[in-house]
């Protein structure tokens, strides 16, 4: 298992695993570190699993009588697994 983070502006909803090859490929050939081997094991793999992990930033966390709270109000990032600790200091 491995595990890829990067980041972008702009959305991206690739669905066949061809696109999603690619998609990595396009953001790690040549970064360094082991990248170029882990691609070159993806690509002899039968399958991978892509996900988006994505953050709303909103303007305000209430609207009339519904209010945001707890991971839903405070987590920064999924990845960062602060939201419930955040959560209740906001609290």
């Amino acid at each position: 298992m491995f595990l890829a983070v990067y980041a972008t502006d702009k959305g991206s909803s690739v669905h066949d695993t061809i696109s999603q090859r690619e998609l990595l490929h396009w953001q790690f050939d040549g970064a360094g570190w082991e990248c170029d081997a882990i691609l070159e094991a993806m690509d002899r793999c039968d399958a991978i699993y892509l996900d988006r992990v994505s953050q709303i930033r909103m303007y305000k966390w209430t609207a009339d009588r519904v209010a945001l709270l707890g991971d839903a109000a405070y987590c920064p990032s999924l990845l960062a697994g602060q939201g419930c600790a955040l959560g209740m200091i906001g609290a």
